[in-house]
């Protein structure tokens, strides 16, 4: 997000989904950010998905494993997003917020929240 003219932003995804096709509206697809921001492909047994901490409000970086869809052999996908900002200084909250959910409960929390419908704690960034 360019700030030049602009109150400090930071930047949100609200929503993935991953199609074979550019309507997002297709089957099959895959929806990997849900719930306002939260990562649910980290849910994923096995996953690394996580949202990065952040280099400034107004990026947002995210690490995605690769997949593909069960039988279909084709090496690209569509990815559309909804993308929203609010003020930097506006607190996190249930629909402004980067999250993923981990089974590492060792892991040093940024805070922690219920991400969709998982069971497991979530990793919060501001």
């Amino acid at each position: 997000v360019s700030q030049a003219d602009h109150q400090p932003l930071r930047l949100f995804v609200d929503s993935c989904v991953a199609t074979l096709v550019p309507d997002q509206t297709s089957t099959p697809r895959y929806a990997f950010i849900e719930n306002h921001g939260c990562l649910t492909d980290a849910k994923t047994t096995g996953s690394s998905s996580r949202f990065m901490p952040r280099p400034q409000d107004s990026k947002l970086r995210m690490k995605l494993d690769a997949f593909r869809f069960y039988q279909d052999a084709r090496s690209s996908i569509y990815i559309t997003c909804l993308l929203k900002v609010t003020a930097a200084s506006q607190s996190v909250d249930s629909v402004n917020k980067a999250c993923y959910t981990t089974g590492n409960i060792g892991r040093l929390w940024m805070g922690v929240i219920r991400c969709a419908a998982a069971v497991t704690p979530a990793v919060l960034l501001p």
